[in-house]
C-alpha cells in the first residue's frame, strides 16, 4: 500500500525527489562538461521540484461536491480503489504494484466510478513512492488542439514551470523514466478519438519502454488496444464505502443515521449506487433531506439537484434565498437544460466565463426568459448548486453526470422535431454516455415510438431486402474490419502482439440498445470481455497468413472501399456482436418494440372509449 496520508509534507516530498533525479540527470545530457552538468544539475533540482510542486497542487487539492468553497487534498476523502480483470483482483492499486503487472494499462470504469481521483492517486503515489517523472495529460484538452501526445509531453512541463529539450524528454521516454498518465480518452469528442487512438499506438511503438496509463468509460466494442493491459475500477465493497461516509464534511447525527442504514437494509437494496463512489457522495448530499434513495437514476439526480438547490437556505419560518436571475426551481431547472445540450453537443464539460455566458443567454432566449441576464443565472448556478465550480478563470461541472442529466431533461421537454435533430447525435455518443439511458427512464415511450421503432425498422427492411443478410448486417454495423500484425514482431500471431480489430458504426449502438430494452438473448460486452477473439485465431491462422502476405495490416472490410466476403464470413463471426444469429435478434427486437408500442397505444384509446361511452364526449 502507498506511503500516503493526510499528514504527508508535500512539499519536503517533492523537494527530495527533485534533488534524487537531478542527481543522475547528466546521464540524459551528452557532449556537457562535468562542470555544465554540475550546474545543470543544481538548475534542474529547483526547475523540477517547482514542476512536482504546480502539478500536485493543480490535481491533488480538487473542490468536491462537500468541499465546493475551497480545494481539498484528495486524501481527506478518497479511499484505495481496487480493480479487476479476467486474471483477477489488484487491491487499493498503487503504482508500483500496477507496473509489476505490465507497463501500459487501460483502466475503465462507468461515469461516477472515480477514475479521474485514482489517476491523481497515481500521480501522487508516483511523486511519493518511486522515481518516475509523473506527466497528466487531460485528453479532453486535446479537443480543441492539434497536438499529439507526444507533443503534449513538452508542453505539460513548460506549463507548470519544468523546461527540458525535446532530445532529452525522448531520452527519457526511451528509458522509462516517464510515467505518462492520460485521463479521460471518453472526453475527446467523437471526431477526435479514431486520430487520438491512433496517436497513442503511434507513440507506444516509437517508446515500447514507456509507463502509461490511460482511462476511460468502457468501450463495447475492440478498439485496438492490443498492447494494453486492461482493468475495470472494481464497485466499492460495503467497507470502503463505511471508509468514504467517515471521511465526508457530515452532520454527525445524518452520518451516525446513515452508516446505520448501510448496515441494516440500505447497502443491499442500493449497492449499484452506493458502490460509484460519486453517487455515494450524492446520496450522502440528500440522505438528511429525503431519507430515502429512489431506484431510478433520473429520480435521483433529481432529487439530489433539490437538495443542492436548498442546502445554503434556512430552514426557519419558511425563509427561501433570493434569486439573482428571479428563476424557480422549476424555471431554473429548464434553463440549466438548455444550458447543458449546448456544452453536451459541443463536448465541453469544463469552459470559459465567455462561453458559459454565451451558452446561458442563447438558452435564455430559446426559452423566452427576457428578464433573465446571463450573470444573474451563472451567479445563481455557481451558488444555487455546486454541479458547476469555479476554478481559476474555467468553469467546470462537478462530474459530467450532471451535463448529461440535464441534457436529456432538456430534450425531454422539447418537442418531437427538435428530438429528430438530436437522435443521430445522441446515438453517436451512446457508447460513452448515459444520455439515451436516462431519457429512456424518464418517458420509454418517447424513446420507443420516435426513435427506436422507425430506427430498427429501417434496419429490418434492408436485411429483408438483402441477398444474404447477414453480410448486410455487418456493413449496417461496421465501420471496419481489419487484421494486424505489429511491425515489431512481423510475421508472428501471438496473443499480445496480434488480433483482428472490429470498428462498429452508429447503428451498433441502436441494436445494442434496442436488445438491451427488449431482454433479448445477447452475449453481452462488458470491461472485461475481450472482444479481439484471439484465443480462436488458432483455427484460422493458415488462411489469415495467406491473406496477409507480407503486409502489416489488412483491411478485409471498409464502408468506403468494400467487403472480402470470403474473410469477413470466417472472421466476423469470431466478435459476438457480428455472431451469425444477429438478424434475427434484430427482427426479433424490432417485432417487440412495435408490440409494445401497440399495446400501450390500444391501451390508451381504451380508456378513452371507455369514458366516453360512460360520460359522453369530452368537451
Amino acid at each position: 500500500m502507498s506511503d500516503l496520508t493526510p499528514e504527508i509534507d508535500l512539499s519536503k516530498v517533492t523537494a527530495e525527489l527533485a534533488a534524487r533525479f537531478a542527481s543522475s540527470a547528466a546521464t540524459f545530457f551528452e557532449g556537457k562538461t562535468k562542470e555544465f552538468s554540475e550546474r545543470l544539475r543544481l538548475e534542474f533540482a529547483s526547475t523540477f521540484t517547482r514542476y512536482l510542486d504546480r502539478i500536485t497542487k493543480k490535481y491533488c487539492f480538487i473542490k468536491t461536491l462537500f468541499y465546493s468553497d475551497s480545494p481539498r487534498y484528495i486524501y481527506d476523502f478518497y479511499v484505495l480503489q481496487d480493480l479487476k480483470n479476467s486474471r483477477g483482483p489488484v487491491e487499493d492499486a498503487d503504482v508500483r504494484t500496477l507496473l509489476a503487472l505490465g507497463t501500459r494499462f487501460l483502466v475503465t470504469g462507468t461515469g461516477g466510478s472515480g477514475k479521474s481521483i485514482f489517476m491523481r492517486h497515481l500521480l501522487l503515489d508516483a511523486i511519493v513512492n518511486t522515481d518516475l517523472i509523473p506527466v497528466y495529460i487531460e485528453l479532453r484538452n486535446l479537443n480543441d488542439s492539434p497536438k499529439s501526445i507526444y507533443d503534449s509531453i513538452p508542453m505539460e512541463f513548460r506549463l507548470h514551470g519544468l523546461s527540458i529539450e525535446q532530445p532529452s524528454i525522448d531520452k527519457l521516454l526511451e528509458k522509462g523514466r516517464l510515467l505518462i498518465l492520460l485521463d479521460g480518452f471518453d472526453e475527446l469528442s467523437p471526431e477526435k478519438r479514431d486520430g487520438v487512438r491512433k496517436d497513442i499506438r503511434s507513440f507506444t511503438s516509437r517508446f515500447p519502454d514507456s509507463k502509461l496509463i490511460m482511462t476511460s468509460r468502457p468501450e463495447t466494442h475492440s478498439t485496438g488496444w492490443h498492447q494494453f493491459v486492461e482493468y475495470a475500477l472494481s464497485p466499492l465493497s460495503l467497507d470502503k464505502i463505511k471508509t468514504l461516509v467517515s471521511h465526508l464534511d457530515m452532520d454527525d447525527a445524518s452520518r451516525i443515521r446513515f452508516l446505520t442504514d448501510l448496515e441494516d437494509s440500505l447497502f443491499e437494496s442500493h449497492s449499484s449506487f452506493l458502490s460509484n463512489p460519486l453517487l455515494l457522495n450524492l446520496m450522502a448530499v440528500s440522505y438528511d433531506r429525503n431519507a430515502s434513495v429512489p431506484t431510478k437514476r433520473h429520480l435521483f439526480y433529481s432529487q439530489v439537484f433539490d437538495a443542492l438547490w436548498n442546502q445554503h437556505d434556512a430552514m426557519k419560518d419558511s425563509f427561501v434565498r433570493p434569486r439573482e436571475c428571479g428563476l424557480l426551481k422549476d424555471d431554473f431547472m429548464d434553463l440549466f437544460g438548455a444550458f447543458s445540450v449546448q456544452a453536451y453537443l459541443d463536448s465541453r464539460t469544463s469552459f470559459s466565463s465567455t462561453i458559459a455566458r454565451e451558452y446561458a443567454a442563447r438558452g435564455a432566449s430559446l426559452l423566452q426568459m427576457d428578464s433573465v441576464t446571463s450573470e444573474s443565472f451563472l451567479a445563481d448556478l455557481l451558488s444555487a448548486t455546486c454541479m458547476i465550480v469555479k476554478d481559476g478563470t474555467e468553469l467546470h461541472y462537478t462530474h459530467r453526470s450532471f451535463q448529461e442529466y440535464f441534457t436529456a431533461h432538456f430534450l425531454l421537454r422539447s418537442t418531437p422535431g427538435v428530438r429528430a435533430d438530436a437522435w443521430d447525435e445522441i446515438l453517436s455518443r451512446q457508447q460513452f454516455d448515459s444520455v439515451l439511458e436516462l431519457l429512456y427512464e424518464m418517458d420509454p415511450t418517447v424513446v420507443i415510438s420516435e426513435f427506436l421503432v422507425p430506427s430498427i425498422q429501417q434496419i429490418v427492411d434492408k436485411l429483408d431486402a438483402s441477398e444474404n443478410a447477414y453480410l448486410e448486417y455487418v456493413k449496417i454495423v461496421s465501420e471496419s474490419i481489419s487484421i494486424t500484425v505489429y511491425p515489431q514482431h512481423p510475421g508472428r500471431l501471438e496473443k499480445d502482439v496480434y488480433g483482428p480489430t472490429w470498428r462498429r458504426s452508429p447503428q451498433m449502438e441502436l441494436i445494442d440498445f434496442s436488445l438491451k430494452v427488449t431482454g433479448t438473448e445477447y452475449e453481452w460486452p462488458t470491461p472485461l470481455s475481450d472482444q479481439d477473439p484471439v484465443d480462436r485465431l488458432d483455427l484460422l491462422q493458415d488462411y489469415i497468413i495467406q491473406k496477409l502476405g507480407d503486409n502489416a495490416e489488412l483491411d478485409i472490410y471498409d464502408k468506403n472501399t468494400g467487403i472480402d466476403t470470403e474473410a469477413v464470413l470466417k472472421i466476423a463471426p469470431l466478435f459476438a456482436p457480428l455472431d451469425t444469429a444477429m438478424p434475427d435478434r434484430v427482427r426479433h427486437a424490432a417485432t417487440h418494440l412495435s408490440e409494445r408500442l401497440e399495446k400501450f397505444s390500444s391501451g390508451m384509446r381504451s380508456i378513452f372509449q371507455t369514458a366516453r361511452s360512460r360520460h359522453g364526449p369530452l368537451e
